[in-house]
């Protein structure tokens, strides 16, 4: 009866509410089994046991014994301990970081989303390829094209802020400059974002650093004044004068071996009879390319006073070769036609038509000659 009155109170104590105290007691380490704090005390501080071996492997291009492959049995942290199974001799096996596991994880979700592999690989890039993208250079993305024109993103170079390259085709310079007028007189908010930013093709390196640069021959020369005279002709045909013609005024690339013209600058060009187009100064000293006429206010603009620009920058940038001076009549001819266009008095100016004749004869003078360099002021 003893062993059943036993089982009856172990029946009871098992039905009573479980008691902190007891508790402690069955929690606590038996004499069997290290306390928490001695088993971290003893995991830094001594020797790890050996590590079991998996399998041999023996090298065939080392000499000596078989390399032993190795892992841990168990993993040395308390909370994350369980042990690693052990693979087969014959099994292959790749061990996965929990980085590159989330990396395939977060690709293959934005993948199922509908992005690309390169796309979604982005969030991960290099401060090389940050830096890269940073530098990149304007126009290279692409955000719309249709029938009238193409957009890119482009940045400003002051402020790194983003802007919008809007290229127009060929027949669409109309439409160009009706969009530029809209956008100027709707100035509103949601219509669109001011800015004073104007972009055309790259034309090239100025005059003065084309001269000093390549030091081109008098032909090549004569060859980007007679281009000058020829597209301000032009333009007078069309009905306007440009009124700002200098060094800096007019870009040049050489193409085959040859120098392309392209006058940039016209913001102050005007219809031909425009009056008062320079209204906050009138020193002549200060500008001494342009007409008096312009600053004085004394005359409209038009063919004379374009002539007496063009007139000084033949005076301040062409020099003949010094074994030609005296010999050709064309350049007598030429020094002649520049005083003439510098006269106070615009009527008394001679017409550009005279000196393209002219150029077009010293150029092919010039191109008969053996090439000399052209001297120019500094």
């Amino acid at each position: 009866m003893t062993p059943a009155k036993n089982n009856n109170t172990s029946k009871a104590m098992e039905q009573q509410p479980p008691n902190k105290a007891f508790k402690r007691i069955m929690d606590s380490p038996s004499r069997h089994e290290e306390c928490p704090a001695m088993k971290k005390k003893r995991r830094h501080s001594a020797v790890p046991p050996a590590l079991p071996t998996i399998m041999t492997v023996a090298d065939p291009k080392r000499k000596g014994p078989a390399t032993a492959l190795t892992v841990y049995e168990y993993c040395p942290c308390l909370l994350k301990r369980r042990k690693i199974p052990s693979p087969s001799p014959h099994e292959e096996f790749t061990v996965v970081t929990k980085k590159h596991s989330h990396s395939n994880a977060d690709q293959e979700t934005r993948q199922r989303e509908g992005v690309s592999a390169a796309a979604a690989q982005a969030w991960r890039s290099s401060p090389q390829d940050k830096r890269r993208q940073r530098d990149r250079q304007p126009g290279d993305q692409l955000l719309a094209s249709g029938s009238n024109g193409s957009c890119h993103l482009a940045v400003d170079p002051n402020t790194r802020q983003p802007l919008v390259i809007k290229t127009f085709p060929r027949h669409g310079l109309d439409g160009l400059a009706t969009e530029a007028i809209n956008m100027h007189e709707l100035q509103l908010p949601g219509v669109c974002v001011p800015t004073r930013h104007f972009i055309t093709r790259f034309a090239g390196i100025t005059v003065p650093q084309y001269f000093v640069l390549t030091k081109p021959s008098f032909a090549d020369a004569i060859s980007v004044f007679l281009q000058i005279a020829r597209t301000l002709q032009q333009m007078l045909e069309k009905g306007f004068a440009h009124n700002d013609i200098k060094g800096d005024s007019v870009c040049i690339q050489v193409d085959n071996n040859a120098p392309k013209v392209t006058i940039t600058e016209l913001g102050l060009a005007r219809r031909v009879g425009t009056t008062r187009i320079y209204q906050h100064t009138s020193d002549t000293d200060m500008f001494p390319w342009l007409a008096p006429e312009l600053l004085l206010h004394t005359h409209p603009c038009g063919e004379a006073s374009d002539v007496y620009s063009l007139a000084q920058f033949l005076q301040e940038e062409l020099r003949p070769p010094e074994n030609t001076l005296g010999q050709s009549p064309s350049l007598a001819v030429l020094n002649s036609w520049i005083g003439r266009a510098q006269r106070l008095n615009p009527s008394k100016r001679p017409h550009p038509s005279a000196l393209i004749d002219l150029l077009q004869l010293l150029h092919e003078q010039a191109m008969r000659t053996p090439r000399s360099e052209a001297p120019h002021s500094d």
